[in-house]
């Protein structure tokens, strides 16, 4: 990283921020194992923050889900999925195309 000017770039300075938090809660997550599920009805919807829910979409179709198991999710896995991310989200939501995520 580096300052030019006396001024730091927002990335660095995330960066930086990151490495703290992520030592400072090692202990939250010691042991944690994800699960990688896929859906074949419906895609997932994506919230601006998740707080403390351990639920992140990777792809329209495919999201991480903590102490789960790989596999295939139903439409109404996809349904209660989608409701969590809106209510967990603090201005705004999105996916590929709303009209693909059952909610």
């Amino acid at each position: 990283m580096f300052v030019n000017d006396g001024i730091m770039p927002a990335r660095f300075l995330t960066s930086v921020m990151l490495w703290g938090f992520r030592r400072s809660n090692m202990h939250r997550y010691e042991g944690l194992q994800w699960g990688l599920v896929e859906s074949y009805d419906g895609e997932f919807i994506v919230a601006d923050c998740y707080q403390d829910v351990l639920f992140m979409p990777i792809s329209p179709t495919k999201a991480f889900i903590a102490n789960d198991h790989d596999g295939i999710v139903t439409k109404e896995n996809v349904v209660q999925l989608n409701r969590l991310s809106v209510s967990v989200s603090a201005q705004y939501y999105f996916s590929s195309n709303l009209g693909h995520c059952p909610i």
